[in-house]
């Protein structure tokens, strides 16, 4: 029994450092792994580019900035992965795939991103507010934001509140990326809209 007992404490231990990021005996660590969001597929039209669009601020609350990969396992607890980090900070990374999938969505649109800098200032402004974007229980990710869309001027073209969910499409942390990927997607879709009216 004792036995048994020192083997469940040694399976346990090895399951904690594992989770923590500790080295293994041997002297092997669990890798730590980097992601990105991806813009929708495809290439922009060939259509000059006639419309600059500026994409910021994008605005994330605090428990999503910060490098690690962050999900959610209950309605009131947030699980902070040590082994999966954003390649980038998530801010840019939402802004950069936003200005990319904008592109993609509506033809003659070139993106910059906040803050614009040079004589090429946008036409039109994208700003958006983040109050959710992770995966919960491993599945589904969703995303809940408002937006707005603006002439250089100042004059509204647009505004919306956005919650979408997208379900996870196999196991892991891959497959919880893409789906977040997704979800960003769907905004861009209903956050190009506007964009393309003012073209």
């Amino acid at each position: 029994m004792r036995g048994v007992r020192l083997g469940l404490a040694v399976v346990l231990a090895t399951a904690l450092c594992v989770s923590a990021g500790c080295r293994l005996p041997g002297g092997k660590s669990a890798p730590t792994r980097y992601w990105v969001l991806d813009p929708i597929e495809g290439e922009p039209s060939s259509l000059e580019r006639g419309l600059i669009v500026g994409v910021g601020p994008v605005e994330l609350p605090a428990y999503l900035s910060r490098n690690e990969v962050v999900s959610r396992s209950g309605p009131n607890q947030l699980l902070v992965s040590s082994l999966n980090l954003w390649g980038q900070p998530l801010d840019a990374n939402f802004s950069d795939v936003l200005g990319r999938n904008l592109e993609l969505l509506v033809p003659g649109v070139a993106s910059v991103a906040f803050p614009w800098k040079g004589p090429n200032q946008p036409q039109v402004r994208v700003a958006v507010v983040v109050t959710r974007f992770e995966v919960a229980d491993e599945k589904s990710a969703r995303l809940e934001a408002t937006w707005s869309v603006t002439r250089a001027g100042g004059r509204n073209l647009g505004v919306g509140s956005w919650v979408g969910e997208e379900p996870v499409q196999g196991q892991g942390q891959a497959a919880q990326i893409a789906a977040m990927s997704r979800a960003l997607s769907a905004l861009s879709r209903e956050i190009a809209k506007p964009v393309a009216a003012a073209r």
